[in-house]
Parts: C-alpha cells; structure tokens; sequence
C-alpha cells in the first residue's frame, strides 16, 4: 500500500479522486470492455433495488431479462 501512496504523491496524482469520486452511470469504466453476461442496464437496475433492499427473485423460477443469451440456468437446480 505505502508503495502505491508513494508512487501516486511522487506524479502529484490524487488518488482518491480515482477511488472515492462519484461515477455516473453512463461514465465509460476501464472495465466496461468485459462482458459479465447480465447488461450493465441490468445491473444498474439490480444497483437501484439494492439501495431500497428490493430482491430480485431466482431466476430459475423464471427469466429476469438479465440480458443474458441463451441461457441455460433457467429451472436448473442442483
């Protein structure tokens, strides 16, 4: 950790405007180029619910429109 502070102080760079700045929803991540699967509509959507302890139910007991293709999960249980 002390190596990260010190290499940040040594470039004048701020960290926590990298780590504890609000993010739009629409801002571009240096992770949006990876597909989880779920659509990151969907998973704002489930970010939203989550603020207000709303659940989303299994989908295994049906579709969530996750946005997910093909997938095989439905009724699916081990």
């Amino acid at each position: 950790y002390d190596d990260w502070i010190d290499a940040l102080d040594e470039l004048n760079i701020d960290g926590s405007f990298y780590a504890n700045r609000h993010r739009e929803f629409s801002e571009n991540l240096a992770w949006d180029f990876i597909n989880p699967g779920p659509s990151k509509e969907y998973l704002i959507n489930e970010y939203k619910r989550s603020l207000n302890a709303e659940t989303t139910e299994d989908c295994r007991l049906g579709c969530k429109a996750c946005g997910i293709d093909d997938c095989a999960m439905w009724g699916v249980f081990n």
